[in-house]
């Protein structure tokens, strides 16, 4: 989950009053519906985006783990 929170908000860093991608996401997580309808399956996540959602999600969750959070 922290590493999702990071790779969307940068746990909350970048939001504005709770909202993200100019007022079309709310929250940490920073879900919208135009992500929800991308995703096929695990093995397309990075479908449609410009960068590797799944290795940056990854990485940021092995940081947190190694730091013992």
């Amino acid at each position: 989950i922290a590493g999702i929170i990071f790779q969307e908000s940068h746990a909350g860093a970048v939001l504005k009053d709770s909202w993200g991608d100019p007022g079309n996401t709310f929250g940490l997580v920073q879900w919208d519906n135009a992500e929800a309808n991308n995703i096929q399956n695990y093995n397309k996540l990075d479908t449609g985006t410009t960068h590797s959602y799944v290795n940056n999600v990854d990485a940021r969750a092995n940081f947190y783990k190694r730091i013992g959070y």
